[in-house]
């Protein structure tokens, strides 16, 4: 059985019309850590969030089309099932029928945010997605100054 675990965070400016997102992406022997910058106006935390997620399933399907279950580590408790599939009504329709297909192998797990105790993997790794969040963020507003 093939799990992936991705573990993402996202910080967003309305004001200034961009985003960040980082991934910490895990399966079988692979590990792989990434982060970037979207330059799109979006109203909320939770809309960001639920955008890098549907950014990594389409990678999945791009990619990886064999996997058999799918867990979702995030900080940000409104970023679910729900608020997804919501959110894929109005991206391509390639993205929604990848979504559905893969629906039920699709697991979403909270992680405590901005603790200080980072004994347990999912607060480590969710810890490193908000600095790397937070480092392009500050990096690209930089830039726009």
């Amino acid at each position: 059985m093939k799990i992936i675990t991705i573990n993402t965070d996202a910080s967003f400016s309305n004001e200034l019309k961009f985003w960040t997102y980082a991934y910490w992406i895990k399966w079988d022997w692979f590990h792989y850590k990434w982060s970037w910058v979207f330059k799109n106006k979006l109203n909320t935390s939770t809309e960001a969030e639920i955008l890098a997620i549907a950014v990594w399933l389409w990678f999945l399907e791009q990619w990886l089309h064999d996997f058999d279950y799918l867990v979702i580590n995030r900080d940000n408790i409104h970023a679910n099932k729900k608020s997804l599939k919501n959110y894929l009504w109005r991206l391509r329709k390639k993205l929604k029928e990848v979504y559905w297909k893969k629906d039920r192998f699709i697991k979403f797990r909270h992680v405590k945010a901005h603790t200080r105790d980072l004994s347990t993997k999912k607060s480590y790794v969710n810890d490193w997605c908000d600095k790397e969040c937070k480092k392009k963020f500050y990096k690209y507003k930089k830039e726009l100054f």
